[in-house]
């Protein structure tokens, strides 16, 4: 079977119309078996690689990339616990989330590694085997995990999505693997985790490899200096040797920005003074996020995630975004103002906006991931044309 695929050039072409009822996207040059009967301003298309009396495919509908430019931040989508429930996923629902997504101008998905808490029910596949007792055993990997996660970087990967990896999360600590488990672990801010940590890193990379983007953890909280330097600091210089730039990672004041100088050219001998990000969460409002940003470093890297700031048309027992309320429901433009505000502050230094992200809460905890609203997908393509002018959209081609 001969398929033929267009090509982005048009060029004239002896034909043979021996199937005057095929597009021109699969017009037939002319060969020695098929004598040519005029000529015309077609697309380019592939030699036969057979005779002229096989049949033939027309090319299949794909979506074309729009690549945007190396200054703008990258669009996510808060998928978070997407790996988690894949297996009760069909490829045809994870392929048409991807195609909503991918069309929307998104550049990744961000789960998480050990999404397992009283948020979630026991239902998803895990990282780690349980035990009789229903604690994890940190020493018996799970194999469907992997299979998993491979799977769903091969159905987003022809989307141009790629997978953004949380390693540790802090709202799942209680009843996630490295809290519940028989190895003698109760907290993820144990330092005697960070060989696990790094073997747990691995073990995802060897799976997603140097294309995906790797974050340390999601929401860590509480002053804990020690296991910074000790446990996190390690796990951050072994990734930076693999993975992209800038690591990132989020949390509350005093953790992150601890964190933020740890992981600087002060600290460490690895780090530039860009490679890793601090994410802010729960700014619902454009002075609360330059409060945080106020605070912070004037060269180094940042990210924005709007996880807290419900839309307005999702059902919601937080009221309306104002100064003394951030955990908030908000229409499109007052997100679009926030994020606003963060890169007017931000854009004095290329690139120190790494990534922009949007939670749709309507997909947060359950069920069909397609059940986003066109809300969530429409925010990316609103605020670049807001921001910058530009469309980030990508277009379906026939």
């Amino acid at each position: 079977m001969c398929i033929f695929k267009k090509k982005k050039e048009k060029v004239r072409v002896k034909v043979c119309n021996s199937w005057p009822d095929l597009p021109p996207e699969v017009a037939r040059i002319a060969t020695a078996k098929c004598p040519a009967t005029h000529e015309a301003e077609y697309y380019k298309v592939s030699r036969p690689t057979s005779i002229c009396d096989l049949s033939h495919e027309a090319p299949k509908p794909h979506i074309v990339d729009n690549p945007k430019p190396g200054w703008m931040p990258r669009m996510v989508v808060a998928a978070l616990r997407l790996h988690y429930d894949s297996p009760g996923l069909t490829d045809e629902q994870l392929k048409s989330f991807a195609e909503k997504i991918s069309l929307a101008g998104v550049d990744y998905i961000r789960i998480m590694g050990d999404w397992e808490s009283y948020f979630t029910p026991g239902s998803g596949v895990s990282a780690f085997m349980r035990t009789a007792s229903d604690r994890f055993d940190l020493d018996q990997e799970n194999p469907e995990w992997d299979k998993a996660l491979k799977r769903l970087r091969d159905i987003f990967d022809p989307y141009f999505i790629k997978i953004y990896f949380d390693l540790i999360d802090n709202c799942d600590s209680d009843k996630g693997p490295w809290a519940w488990n028989v190895n003698g672990f109760l907290s993820i801010y144990e330092q005697g985790l960070v060989t696990r940590y790094i073997k747990f890193f691995d073990r995802v990379f060897a799976v997603l490899g140097a294309e995906a983007k790797y974050g340390l953890g999601n929401e860590f909280q509480g002053d804990n200096v020690d296991w910074i330097q000790n446990c996190m600091l390690p796990l951050a210089e072994h990734i930076h040797g693999k993975a992209q730039k800038p690591i990132c990672f989020s949390g509350d004041d005093m953790t992150a920005h601890h964190l933020h100088g740890a992981l600087s050219p002060d600290v460490s001998g690895i780090f530039g003074i860009r490679d890793s990000c601090l994410v802010r969460h729960w700014c619902g409002t454009p002075a609360k996020i330059l409060e945080f940003l106020d605070q912070g470093s004037s060269v180094r890297c940042y990210a924005y995630s709007d996880d807290g700031l419900t839309m307005e048309s999702v059902a919601s027992e937080h009221g309306p975004c104002t100064p003394a309320n951030v955990f908030c429901q908000g229409t499109i433009q007052q997100r679009i103002d926030v994020v606003r505000a963060a890169w007017d502050s931000l854009r004095n230094i290329d690139n120190r906006m790494d990534h922009i992200e949007f939670l749709p809460r309507e997909i947060s905890w359950e069920g069909d991931p397609n059940n986003i609203s066109e809300e969530s997908l429409k925010i990316y393509d609103d605020l670049a044309q807001a921001l910058w002018g530009l469309s980030i959209k990508r277009e379906m081609e026939v």
